[in-house]
């Protein structure tokens, strides 16, 4: 009965968290970057409130629909919340309720908002990198990092910081990009993130070749942040057994 309650209350956290994601999603990016079609509502013309946007706070209290014409609203980034909840439903089947559980749930959340940014608005808001990196920072604090060792966490920034350097000759990839890989290497540890940068290695074949297959052209940019998010969210379930 009381796994049922815990798990309950997972899927709610999970869930009100995810839905924070998508006005943090729309609202994150700079003003120029930013989808003016998700800012206003296409019927009145009135530009939504941020709260509008949280999906679980508008369809209890507006009912889904413009606080001023009454039409629905149309939610993008819904899988976020999906995505989110399975995530942070694993994560307390591995890890339970412990702070370190709170830094994979928060960091991935923001990761995953990260993600969908760079490739909706080919940008990277660092006003979303720094509280990541800050939430890293906290697993080096013994009773919040688990059993991953402080000079594995060092390496693996290292290591994360080669392979930055790497990619920022071979495909210019940006310094945001960068401290996103650093702060997933500090969470994870070394073993894990090499873990994730080889599932990420993974994803990034096979959606070249579905692109290829498809038909569809060969992008000149591959966007990071998604594939080691991708990677992350593996790693951090099934690399407990590495540790």
């Amino acid at each position: 009965m009381l796994n049922f309650i815990f798990l309950v209350t997972v899927f709610i956290i999970g869930f009100i968290t995810g839905g924070l994601l998508n006005p943090i999603i729309i609202f994150a990016p700079k003003k120029n970057y930013r989808n003016v079609s998700d800012l206003y509502c296409p019927y009145c013309g009135r530009k939504y409130k941020f709260y509008e946007h949280i999906s679980i706070f508008s369809y209890i209290f507006l009912n889904g629909c413009c606080a001023s014409c009454n039409q629905k609203i149309n939610y993008t980034n819904q899988y976020v919340i999906l995505i989110n909840i399975i995530f942070y439903f694993f994560s307390y089947l591995v890890y339970g309720f412990s702070p370190f559980a709170i830094i994979l749930d928060l960091s991935l959340s923001i990761c995953l908002a990260l993600a969908v940014i760079q490739v909706k608005y080919n940008c990277i808001p660092r006003k979303l990198l720094i509280p990541c990196f800050v939430l890293a920072l906290l697993t080096f604090i013994p009773q919040i990092g688990g059993d991953i060792m402080y000079y594995s966490k060092l390496i693996a920034a290292a290591v994360a910081t080669v392979f930055y350097l790497i990619l920022a000759f071979s495909i210019k990839s940006k310094k945001e990009e960068g401290l996103a890989l650093i702060t997933v290497a500090v969470i994870l540890g070394l073993q894990n993130f090499v873990y994730a940068l080889f599932l990420a290695f993974i994803f990034v074949i096979l959606f070249l070749i579905f692109q290829s297959k498809k038909g569809g052209k060969m992008f000149n940019k591959i966007y990071i942040i998604p594939f080691i998010t991708a990677g992350y969210f593996i790693s951090a379930l099934t690399g407990a057994l590495f540790l």
